[in-house]
């Protein structure tokens, strides 16, 4: 008996000296949520003026607040999604720890939290000498994300962030919209390629005409929407600067494609018209007004050139008449444009043959 006791005495001494150790060099055990912790306490919102987001393999993105804006100050201060960015910089700020994971350099490497080994590390700068930096690792087996600020060793384990949502590329926070209008509002599309020029036009959303002939309502349909709901992939920089012009000046097949907004969306269809007073019914003139309504009143012009970048056949420079920017286009946001044939858009009246 006293032998058996004494095996669980030592049994007992080496499980509380396992556990103090694991407890020491681990923190909690795993799956024990402590008193949560906010990890950049006191760092207030408006005190942020710079955020710099790195991967591991040396990419990076620097975002400036310049106002109540958000701007890409290495791309000559090109807007950022704003909502974006205030929603991930809110993320960041309301960071808890659901549990102390570690407190041992030793494990930094294993979370993918080190300096030199790290899925992104989020630097904070700005007002009063703010310079906040957060290490963002691997999620762990139970789904929370591994989290190290760099001012110490410990390593939390937070819900509610991901690494991937933290991108290294100017287009993951870059304001994508280049044309961002109303498809209904479209009246009139000029399409100039090649030496010609193509015009759609439309008085009602009930169908276009290509130099008085009717167009597919399909086919004159996706151009407005493509025309005015346009992303860009990348930003190329200032369209004045020396290095930009260059590159447009190597761009291939330009297509000059011109807008035409009216002030409010166009009518479903043709206007009825109400008959004349005494009774009667309606005049030649009433019904051809019917079928041809007048043109509507525009009040905004968009032109955009493309041209064919000389090496990648998938990518397009693109410019705005009325913006300081030049950007690259993905091909097949444009490419109906690209593609366009005036013989494939028209309605074709088929005349079936006599009986």
């Amino acid at each position: 008996m006293k032998r058996t006791n004494l095996l669980l005495g030592v049994l007992l001494v080496g499980q509380l000296t396992f556990f103090g150790l694991v407890y020491a060099f681990c923190g909690s055990p795993s799956g024990t949520q402590a008193a949560r912790q906010l990890l950049l306490a006191g760092v207030k919102r408006e005190a942020v003026q710079k955020i710099t987001i790195a991967d591991n393999d040396g990419k990076k993105v620097i975002l400036a607040h310049r106002g109540d804006k958000w701007v890409l100050p290495e791309r000559a201060d090109h807007p950022a999604d704003t909502k974006k960015v205030d929603r991930v910089l809110g993320q960041l700020l309301g960071l808890e720890s659901v549990y102390l994971v570690s407190r041992s350099p030793a494990h930094h490497n294993e979370f993918e939290v080190a300096a030199h080994k790290f899925r992104r590390r989020v630097t904070l700068e700005g007002k009063e000498g703010l310079q906040k930096q957060i290490f963002v690792g691997k999620s762990g087996s139970s789904g929370f994300t591994n989290v190290r600020l760099a001012s110490g060793p410990e390593v939390y384990a937070v819900e509610d962030l991901k690494y991937w949502e933290l991108g290294t590329r100017v287009a993951d926070w870059a304001q994508k919209k280049v044309v961002d209008e109303d498809s209904k509002r479209v009246a009139r599309l000029d399409i100039a390629k090649g030496g010609q020029h193509y015009l759609l036009e439309r008085t009602t959303l009930a169908g276009w005409q290509l130099a008085g002939q009717p167009v597919k309502k399909s086919e004159g349909d996706v151009l407005a929407s493509k025309a005015v709901q346009l992303d860009m992939s990348d930003i190329l920089g200032l369209r004045d600067d020396a290095e930009v012009k260059k590159k447009l000046a190597a761009g291939k097949d330009e297509i000059t494609i011109t807008v035409s907004l009216a002030a409010d969306p166009l009518p479903a269809k043709p206007q009825e018209q109400s008959a004349p007073p005494g009774g009667g019914g309606q005049s030649q003139e009433q019904a051809a007004d019917k079928q041809q309504p007048a043109a509507p009143t525009i009040n905004q012009t968009i032109v955009l050139h493309l041209w064919r970048h000389p090496e990648k056949n998938n990518v397009l420079y693109l410019v705005r008449d009325d913006s300081q920017y030049a950007y690259q286009v993905d091909k097949w946001r444009v490419s109906k444009f690209l593609d366009f044939d005036p013989d494939k858009v028209l309605e074709k009246n088929e005349t079936k043959p006599a009986k």
